[in-house]
């Protein structure tokens, strides 16, 4: 699979720093992580037995949580989606509540033990930019670990809205405001 920042390979495949996980699409455990790889806790802060029985929406930012489940749905009831066995940008989310941009590859995975199961390779990206994932009402819904610290914000104790960080931004919104 192609990408403009990497391709699939075996060497990129098993490298150390990827979480690969597979995860279930019998219909009543549904995206239900059945296995991780154990540098879960290093990408995402969470040990292998605080993932595994859990649903996988629990490594994502709270836009994609909130839509992840109907995506499976989707997909068994209609086979239909683009994203299987395509490279795709995204966040994870850690323990922690942090955001960082990953490489995401997802395929379905037969087995003789659990059926059909979705198998995902969760590549972290290693950059230095910042990000804050808006609510579509303006609300910090996630941010990078840098920018909570840099602007004293604490998400899991209460909601940001964006013209909170950004004054001119308030300004500007109340000057439209009728």
């Amino acid at each position: 699979v192609n990408n403009n920042e990497t391709t699939l390979t075996n060497d990129t495949i098993y490298d150390a720093a990827n979480v690969l996980v597979t995860m279930s699409m019998d219909r009543e455990n549904l995206g239900k992580v059945e296995d991780i790889t154990r540098n879960s806790f290093e990408v995402f802060g969470y040990d292998q037995q605080d993932v595994v029985g859990s649903n996988v929406a629990i490594l994502m930012p709270g836009f994609l949580r909130k839509r992840h489940q109907s995506f499976l749905v989707r997909y068994l009831t209609s086979r239909k989606t683009t994203l299987f066995n395509n490279q795709r940008r995204s966040f994870g989310k850690t323990k922690k509540g942090h955001i960082f941009p990953i490489n995401i590859y997802v395929s379905v995975y037969p087995s003789l033990k659990n059926g059909l199961s979705y198998f995902g390779i969760l590549r972290p990206i290693k950059e230095f930019k910042q990000y804050i994932l808006l609510s579509n009402n303006g609300y910090v819904d996630s941010c990078t670990e840098d920018i909570t610290s840099e602007l004293s914000i604490n998400l899991n104790k209460s909601k940001v809205h964006i013209s909170d960080l950004c004054l001119e931004l308030g300004k500007v919104n109340a000057a439209f405001a009728f």
